[in-house]
């Protein structure tokens, strides 16, 4: 028995490296980092965690199954997530890339947080929401999840680009009236 303790314990401090050939990379892209600071001004009330991973805030409610669960979402995590000051999520929010994210993962997501009834949004990159807009979406009373507010949860299509352009057209214009008439 102490043999293979030894021999477990060498094998261990052998396979860690001499050099840690490493260096720090900043968490958030640009657009990341734009969205960070929309939502801090948008909630100065509330936390907002990055790349927060779905184990760390879902828990099986059935303590038997929680190896499934585990194993099922255990490699997904959201860009942000919107938490009161006790800690409980309200919101999470996906930024999607150009090429979008994976159907599985975004129906996983979007499963969990149903279940959880925690809001999910996903947005592309190139279409970020409006400080307004991303306030009116989180605390909408609408649907719990809406992962389809920027076309993640499927590839747009051209009239889906149409509309979500003409939508922000008449947002920003009716922003700009609003501020002109203040």
């Amino acid at each position: 028995m102490g043999l293979s303790l030894w021999i477990t314990h060498r094998h261990r401090a052998e396979s860690l490296p001499r050099e840690w050939h490493l260096t720090l990379r900043p968490v958030f892209t640009a657009d990341e980092r734009r969205m960070y600071r929309q939502l801090r001004e948008a909630f100065p009330e509330h936390a907002i965690l990055v790349k927060l991973p779905l184990t760390r805030f879902t828990q099986a409610s059935e303590p038997e199954r929680a190896g499934y669960w585990h194993q099922l979402i255990g490699n997904l995590h959201v860009t942000f997530a919107i938490c009161n000051l006790n800690g409980r999520v309200i919101a999470a929010i996906d930024i999607e890339g150009a090429r979008g994210g994976s159907r599985r993962a975004t129906a996983i997501k979007t499963g969990v947080l149903n279940a959880c009834r925690v809001r999910y949004l996903c947005f592309m990159v190139d279409d970020l929401p409006s400080l307004l807009e991303v306030q009116r979406l989180v605390l909408h009373d609408g649907p719990m999840s809406m992962p389809a507010a920027r076309g993640a949860a499927s590839a747009p299509s051209p009239l889906d680009d149409a509309r979500h352009t003409l939508e922000r057209t008449v947002r920003q214009r009716r922003e700009q009236r609003s501020a002109l008439w203040q």
